[in-house]
């Protein structure tokens, strides 16, 4: 999860402004899916 957060945020850095300004992002994160969850394998 932490890497993958990480990846997230330097490949936002990466995006040049202009598209920054013209994209809308949404990043969303669902930590249940590494603790073998009954609900996270369907």
């Amino acid at each position: 999860m932490k890497s993958g957060l990480l990846n997230i945020l330097w490949a936002m850095r990466g995006l040049d402004a202009a598209d920054k300004d013209r994209l809308a992002i949404a990043v969303a994160m669902n930590p249940d899916e590494e603790t073998g969850s009954v609900y996270s394998h369907e």
